[in-house]
């Protein structure tokens, strides 16, 4: 967490201020004198100085000198309540890499205002430098199919061409153009997401391209689209193949040249933006039904990724709980854990909706559960042996009791195996331990 130092003569503003600071995730030290401030800032190091309006004085070259011999002081944000009659002050905060002046007196809202953006320009430096350390992000999990996802991201960050994500819906696809756009030179840049599904057809332009004034009824004011906004870094688009076909011309043509014109605009724009498209279903099917045009995909689909089910990624599975469960606990603070039994289940899944699905599975199961998550906290279907060619016992299986299900899944899985149980186990997701306990529980003997 960040660390200010904060020197002000005045008491009552010097604390009060303080507070401010520590809402937005500081740690403070104060002072209330020029040696004090001076002192602290040499041992401490902050990362923000704060000075409130009683430090500009007579005293301030002095630490004036500090600031501009230590090497540190470049990394140092600086904020200064500045008196408007005091002249001195200005001409010496004008020597200083000062980040922001305040009126004084100090308006708390443009103090909040300023600790927020930093806040949140820290939080974006350490997930860049997370996604840079792991070159994956906020991506969980450790699955071969996931590991082939990483290398891929890897590839694609490094190129301009355009990526083109496809998988079933709830699979990670805005998750993972995140992650590429990070690991990109276009880092820095905005990252834009528009889902084309979500957008009505007839304002499906206006965001894209923009308007001016009066283009339309309801257009009172300009609009910047979705091009101007991701100049210089990435736009992804989601659900493609949902865009009607005429805005798919369009669009082709801004892939093409980099120019667009805004609705009721003859003014020519231009845009420097990084494409990352996406649709839930595979690029083949989508050319055969018609919804995704052929000249399109080929300026689209550069760089395709297929993002796997959660199904066929294994012990994924129970990172991912771990990691939503995490969540949770860091949002309403209560810890709760996962019982044997519960995360046995999760594995059985079928997962439908993928990984949303698992994050909302988990969001409930934790509202409900006490200390411990049970499997009667968690809310959802039962499990299902096959995604493509469920067996007709399971079929069958509906109306009888959990335990039922979960023998009939292990018989038919060890029927798959050849009565293999360490295959058994990994391709159900549980350990050779639990699957034994299983075997004998429920008096399987193949």
């Amino acid at each position: 967490m960040p660390h200010a130092l904060l020197i002000d003569k005045a008491k009552e503003s010097l604390l009060s201020n303080a507070e401010v600071f520590r809402n937005h995730g500081f740690t403070v030290d104060t002072a209330d004198r020029h040696s004090r401030g001076r002192d602290l800032l040499l041992r401490k190091m902050p990362d923000v100085l704060f000075l409130g309006a009683t430090v500009m004085s007579r005293r301030m070259p002095k630490l004036l000198r500090i600031l501009n011999q230590e090497p540190f002081a470049g990394l140092i944000e600086i904020y200064a309540v500045v008196p408007d009659d005091n002249r001195r002050a200005k001409k010496n905060l004008d020597a200083l890499n000062v980040a922001q002046q305040f009126n004084d007196p100090l308006d708390p809202g443009a103090l909040d205002s300023k600790l927020q953006a930093y806040i949140e320009a820290v939080e974006r430096h350490t997930e860049r430098k997370s996604v840079h350390d792991s070159g994956r992000g906020l991506l969980v999990g450790e699955s071969p199919a996931m590991r082939r996802v990483y290398r891929l991201i890897r590839k694609a960050a490094i190129s301009n061409a355009s990526v083109l994500l496809f998988g079933e819906s709830g699979t990670g696809k805005e998750l993972v153009s995140r992650t590429i756009h990070a690991l990109s030179e276009r880092a820095d840049g905005p990252f834009v997401a528009m889902n084309s599904g979500a957008v009505p057809e007839d304002l499906a332009e206006s965001e894209l391209f923009g308007h001016v004034k009066g283009a339309f009824t309801g257009a009172d004011q300009p609009r910047d689209g979705v091009f101007q906004r991701s100049c210089g870094g990435t736009l992804f688009l989601d659900e493609v193949t949902e865009m009607p076909e005429a805005l798919q011309v369009k669009l082709l043509r801004v892939l093409e040249t980099g120019e667009y014109q805004r609705l009721g605009s003859e003014q020519t724009d231009h845009s420097d933006f990084r494409l990352i498209s996406a649709c839930n279903r595979e690029p083949a099917a989508a050319l055969a039904d018609g919804v995704l045009r052929e000249d399109l995909f080929y300026r689209i689909g550069q760089f395709p990724i297929n993002l796997p089910p959660l199904r066929e990624r294994g012990g994924d599975v129970e990172l991912l709980a771990k990691h939503f469960l995490d969540r949770e606990i860091s949002s309403h603070g209560q810890t709760k854990v996962f019982s044997t039994e519960a995360l046995d289940l999760l594995r059985l899944r079928h997962w439908p909706g993928n990984v949303r699905e698992l994050a909302n599975v988990v969001a409930q199961a934790y509202l409900m559960a006490g200390e411990q998550i049970l499997p009667e906290d968690l809310p959802g279907e039962l499990p299902s042996a096959s995604v493509s060619e469920p067996s007709t016992a399971v079929n069958q299986l509906a109306g009888q009791s959990l335990e039922e299900v979960e023998r009939a899944m292990i018989v038919q899985t060890l029927k798959q195996c050849n009565g293999n149980k360490r295959k058994t186990a990994r391709t159900l997701g549980i350990s050779p331990k639990t699957l034994y306990a299983r075997l004998k529980d429920y008096e399987i003997d193949l």
